[in-house]
């Protein structure tokens, strides 16, 4: 999934290796995520969910019931 995004990233977006490291890095950041998840709280808890198995089947049951 992680490729997934990343090459969708660089080829739609033009973003580069170094930015998407640099946002890597900064979500290792407790004040950085703070502020990032306040304003995209959706988008955090999507990337999070990816890697948290329960967090990604409750985020699949709800997508489906929707």
């Amino acid at each position: 999934m992680e490729n997934a995004i990343e090459s969708q990233l660089k080829t739609e977006h033009n973003i580069s290796d170094e930015e998407i490291e640099a946002f890597y890095t900064s979500l290792k950041q407790p004040e950085k995520l703070k502020a990032f998840e306040e304003q995209n709280k959706e988008i955090v808890d999507n990337l999070f969910g990816f890697i948290d198995i329960e967090k990604f089947k409750a985020q699949m049951i709800s997508i489906k019931r929707a």
